[in-house]
């Protein structure tokens, strides 16, 4: 209001006697002075009044939700598993709810792959030097678990199966948002995902043909991996090509709502957690062995993730490469424990999911606490 009141005395001013003009010249400075000090004041005093009206308690919890997402569903699904042992009555209906998880996790992975694949260009995938050598790093890790099969005696065996899993475990299909989260190439993950998911195929029936010839042929075992792995990973890619190039509505829509792939991942992980805890805790191991396998999983989870920052520092793809080779598909690698190898060694991927997910929530949180100080 003082800028149009400052307007019409100036008009005023203009039609009156000299002696009102002085009059209406010292009000006009008033105003002047009014205008440039005190509205500015008050306004940012009113400002603040707003800012403190804010629920403010609301913002932080969902920022930290938010930000220990993944961390939240690994206690999650520790507690989901104690409260149906708690709650539901007999064996059979906790094993109908564990087979409605198992069966519920593929629909679910299906569904975040399709997004996250929806926000990559198809032409963009091509392949990169540090691919070879994180595929190199890999064969390494394996091999050298595979020869300590050789070594070990029928009680350790499944230690050195542990860490064979742990190495020889495809990408996981996560590991492209949490590349987008931390602002990585999607494409790179995306990329070397394929290359990873062809050598699992590969080297896991090679191994189970060479070293354990009571399982499956090798044509067998190699079609139930590629029966089990492939379609998860190509399908969703297809299906999002097909969006991408013939539903570019549906394809705004799906872009439009934020974070969805990740949080439908937070989900997966926590019924995830849910099936590992049951397996750990029906397990009548000695407890050397089952923090010895816990031990070897930590160990190789830094070792890949380490490596995997040293190697993508060198081409410029430090996020893409640690966690292209870092962050694994732990449900194959449970699932393969129980077909190929002892079942007491599908707790790797249990607990490698453990450790590869703690890593990402604090990298996660590290990089919110930057973007507000920026």
């Amino acid at each position: 209001m003082a800028p149009n009141c400052a307007a019409a005395l100036a008009r005023s001013c203009a039609l009156a006697p000299s002696t009102e003009r002085m009059r209406f010249s010292k009000v006009l400075v008033w105003l002047a002075d009014y205008q440039q000090h005190i509205l500015p004041s008050n306004s940012n005093y009113i400002q603040s009044e707003e800012v403190e009206k804010r629920p403010d308690f609301m913002n932080k919890t969902m920022q930290f939700i938010r930000t220990w997402m993944l961390a939240i569903a690994l206690v999650l699904g520790v507690v989901l598993y104690f409260l149906g042992d708690a709650l539901l009555p007999s064996a059979s209906d906790k094993d109908f709810a564990m087979h409605c998880i198992k069966t519920l996790q593929p629909i679910l992975i299906f569904v975040m792959l399709t997004i996250t694949f929806c926000k990559v260009e198809p032409r963009s995938l091509r392949l990169a030097r540090w691919h070879g050598y994180l595929l190199a790093l890999q064969t390494v890790g394996f091999l050298g678990a595979a020869l300590a099969l050789l070594w070990c005696d029928a009680a350790h065996r499944p230690i050195a199966e542990g860490a064979l899993l742990c190495f020889i475990c495809p990408t996981a299909t996560s590991a492209a948002v949490i590349t987008d989260k931390l602002k990585g190439s999607v494409s790179g993950v995306v990329s070397y995902t394929f290359l990873a998911n062809i050598l699992a195929a590969l080297f896991i029936p090679a191994l189970a043909s060479l070293f354990l010839p009571s399982q499956q042929d090798f044509l067998p075992s190699l079609w139930r991996i590629l029966s089990k792995v492939f379609p998860m990973l190509i399908f969703p890619f297809f299906v999002a090509w097909s969006i991408r190039t013939f539903f570019p509505q549906m394809l705004k829509i799906i872009l439009a709502i934020k974070d969805l792939a990740f949080y439908i991942w937070a989900v997966c992980l926590t019924l995830a957690i849910t099936t590992s805890t049951s397996a750990l805790l029906h397990s009548h191991a000695p407890f050397t062995i089952l923090m010895s396998i816990c031990c070897v999983s930590f160990v190789s989870c830094a070792l890949q993730f380490g490596l995997g920052r040293v190697v993508g520092r060198r081409y410029g793809e430090m996020v893409a490469a640690s966690q292209g080779i870092g962050q694994k598909n732990t449900v194959f690698a449970i699932w393969a424990g129980f077909t190929f190898f002892d079942p007491l060694s599908s707790l790797a991927g249990g607990f490698y999911s453990i450790f590869h997910n703690l890593w990402n929530s604090y990298q996660l949180a590290q990089q919110n606490k930057q973007q507000r100080r920026a």
